[in-house]
Order: C-alpha cells, then structure tokens, then sequence
C-alpha cells in the first residue's frame, strides 16, 4: 500500500505541480515529526521507524519519477508571459484574484445577504479552524494536512500567470472546508443544542446550493467543444502539416496550441494597444499569429483587421486565421 501510495504520488508530480507540493509536505511532515521527538520529548536519538510510512512512501516515489523519467522523457515547454510582475506584484494580483474566485464558489446566490454571509463565513470558519489545528496540541492530527495547505496557498500567490481562472484555486477547496468543519466540531462541543445547531446549519447549505445545483442539472448537456470543434481542428491539422516544427506562434491560448501541435508558442496581452501589441511581436518575434475569432481578445482582431504590410493571411475559416510574418 505504501509503494502503491509512492506510485500515485509520482504520477501527481508527472501531472501537476501539485504532486511536488504534496512530496514537499510529506518531507515537511517527516522533520516536523522528528523535531517534536527530539524537542519535546527530549528524545535525541532518531527512531526511524517513527517515520517509516513516510520513508517507504518518499522512497518509492523517487524510484518511479526516475523510471518514469527515462521510459516517458518529457520536454519542458515555457509559455512566455508578456506582462512582468515584481513578485510583489504577483502576490498582490493572486492573492486578490483566487480570494474573489473561491468567495464565487462558495456563494449561493448571485446576489444578496446570504451571498455575503455564507462565503465570507466558511473562509473566516476555515482560518479559525487552521488556527487551532496548529495550536491544539493532538498527536493524531495529520499536520500533513496543514503542510499540504500552506504549499498550495504559497504557489497559488507566486504563479507568474495571473489569471488562470479557477484550477489553481481547486486543491485548496477540500482543505478549506477540512479546516472548517474542524473548526465547527471544536465549537459545537461547547455548544448547547449542538444538534439543533448542526440541523439548522445544514438546511442553510442545502438551501443556498439549491439553485446552483438546479443549474448544473439543466446546463448538463451543454457541451463547449472549444479546441475540439471541426473548425479549431481543421486549423490544427493545417499547422501540423504546414507550419515547420521548430516555428514559433502567438495565440490566446498557447497550452491548448502546444497540446495539439506540438509548436513552442506564447501569448500577447488582451485588450493591448496597437503600440503595445507592436512591441510584444517584436519583443517574441513569433513566426505565426493564430487568431480565433471566439476567443481572441477586441484589440488583437482590430489590429490584424488592417493587417500590417509584414502579415500574411496563409489560414483562415469561420473561425480561426493564420498569419505568417516576414523577416524581422
């Protein structure tokens, strides 16, 4: 089971970047645990079979990153981000952005008192919660946990790419809710009625997602082909076979580009002035510029609706246009 446990982390770290966030807090959970032996208990001598769950576990999954990186050999792409921040900055924007987004997924209405309270008070119920999972002396606790929360917050806030919507944000919500419920349990104990407390609580939750979940039923068989549309595919099959595999394009969407073509691409400011779009093609020099015409940004069609003297249309159908630039 171990082993099996060491597998699955290692495909998480081929995956996403949360697979390495969870290895670090499985090494942070490992030292936390000889720290309090050694501190508290005054306990000077390692007892590594204290921590042989984590050992076997880190263990093999370094086993299998190893073999899954000679047998599967990936290539690093680096999409280029045209809008540097300090970092700062970035911490700033993440922080400001993933909070509005998590407060959006735990409203219940578009609007309203409740749509104020419930959000704002399963986040506050949560770093309550937190507070106490750390202070609370309980050698059961699993301060994994609380690693794992502080790993995803900390990259969540440093990601370079500032608006990635929601996906970021997604690792956090279980732990958030962890935290809160633990925190609720902690009150309720000292609660009268606690029962009462629990039933009323719950008919609130269920009554604010109602209409949510009413939503999800009816928009169930709304499907958004995206990438996956006859056109989008059309587009990617005349950029496998004509463009060169070493040619660089600037699009809205460089991840979805690379998965389905393989070309290295980057990404331009939306709603940019024609300067400012000037100079990001200078500054990336892209061989091609594709334009979708759902989802590329105002700014960016206008510009190439007089397309400048050193742009040429090679592509184009209902909803998608190549364009191949000339020497720089």
């Amino acid at each position: 089971m171990l082993i099996l446990s060491g597998f699955v982390l290692t495909f998480a770290i081929e995956i996403r970047y949360v697979g390495w966030v969870l290895f670090i807090a499985l090494i942070l959970e490992a030292v936390y645990k000889i720290a309090v032996k050694y501190f508290r208990h005054k306990q000077h001598k390692v007892d590594w079979n204290f921590i042989k769950h984590e050992i076997w576990i880190i263990s093999s999954a370094l086993v299998f990153y190893w073999i899954f990186y000679f047998l599967f050999p990936q290539k690093i792409i680096y999409y280029p981000n045209p809008k540097p921040h300090t970092l700062l900055e970035t911490i700033s924007i993440n922080a400001n952005y993933n909070y509005s987004t998590l407060k959006y997924f735990f409203s219940c209405f578009d609007e309203g008192f409740l749509n104020v309270v419930v959000p704002h008070g399963i986040i506050f119920t949560a770093l309550i919660g937190m507070l106490i999972f750390i202070f609370k002396p309980d050698q059961l606790k699993p301060t994994i946990f609380l690693f794992f929360f502080i790993g995803i917050i900390a990259s969540t806030l440093i990601h370079p790419y500032t608006d990635t919507g929601f996906r970021l944000s997604l690792p956090v919500i279980p732990l958030i809710l962890f935290f809160a419920a633990y925190a609720l349990f902690i009150i309720l104990a000292i609660v009268p009625y606690k029962q009462y407390v629990v039933f009323c609580l719950s008919l609130l939750v269920l009554f604010c997602y109602k209409q949510h979940a009413l939503r999800v039923l009816k928009s169930g068989k709304d499907i958004l082909v995206g990438p996956y549309s006859f056109e989008a595919g059309a587009a990617f099959f005349y950029i496998n076979n004509n463009v060169p595999k070493d040619a660089s394009i600037m699009f809205a969407k460089p991840r979805a580009l690379t998965y389905f073509t393989g070309r290295k691409t980057c990404v331009n400011t939306e709603m940019a002035s024609k300067k400012v779009i000037t100079s990001e093609i200078e500054k990336f020099k892209p061989d091609y510029f594709l334009i979708n015409f759902e989802t590329t940004d105002d700014s960016t069609k206008i510009y190439f609706l007089h397309i400048p003297n050193s742009w040429k249309m090679v592509y184009v159908n209902k909803t998608c246009g190549l364009y191949k630039h000339g020497k720089y």
